[in-house]
């Protein structure tokens, strides 16, 4: 599960969001196929995010711990040799940058329930933080605790089935320049102006990508614009 659990943050906040919309929508009266039309806008990005025509709503990160102590004042600190792993997801709900650090354009939840209010001249409800947290969690622990689901092989599947492989994605490349005031150096972030496209996940859940002259590389942990 470790090796594809940024996939499954993907998964789940999808989910989350459609849930949201759909719920509210219903709650304004509106027909369910008015929501289910979002379904086709709302995809995934490798490794966990989560796009809503083309522009960036959400994306996770999740890194290891081990909590460290010292037995007695003045020893060093040791490892207890217990693992954790820290998952951090992050959603735009009401406000967002307009372009993201990775220079992809971000857009709301909210956003989307503005252009269903302006499209169908209803009065849906804004989506709230505590509703998109409770609703997270409670799919992303149903979803690691239901066994048909939690294995790399359905994972790996269901997230390349709402992958958005229409996509341009860069890498991303960094350099250093003098830092400010001229001492020492900064690092800079920049992409790569190659443009990849994403064409499939192989079995470990590592996208593959094709190249402007037509073949395929094997991404394993680069960061993707």
């Amino acid at each position: 599960m470790v090796p594809v659990l940024s996939l499954v943050c993907g998964l789940v906040g999808r989910e989350a969001v459609l849930q949201l919309i759909k719920q509210h929508v219903a709650a304004a009266g509106l027909a369910a196929p008015d929501a289910a039309a979002i379904d086709a806008l709302v995809r995934t990005k490798w490794p966990n995010d989560i796009i809503y025509n083309h522009k960036k709503i959400s994306g996770s990160l999740i890194d290891n711990y081990e909590p460290s102590f010292a037995h007695q004042e003045g020893e060093p600190a040791r490892g207890t040799g217990r693992q954790y792993l820290l998952l951090g997801v992050g959603v735009n709900i009401e406000t967002c940058p307009k372009i993201t650090d990775a220079g992809r354009e971000a857009t709301t939840l909210n956003a989307i329930i503005d252009e269903l209010n302006a499209k169908h001249q209803a009065t849906i409800a804004k989506i709230t933080a505590n509703e998109l947290a409770e609703t997270f969690w409670d799919l992303f622990f149903g979803f690691l605790t239901d066994e048909t689901k939690a294995n790399m092989s359905y994972i790996v599947a269901a997230f390349e089935e709402v992958m958005d492989k229409s996509l341009v994605l860069h890498r991303r490349v960094t350099r250093e320049e003098p830092a400010a005031g001229g001492e020492g150096t900064t690092t800079v972030f920049d992409r790569d102006p190659t443009e990849l496209y994403a064409v499939k996940l192989n079995s470990w859940g590592h996208l593959i990508v094709k190249k402007p002259d037509g073949t395929e590389e094997t991404l394993l942990s680069e960061y993707l614009y």
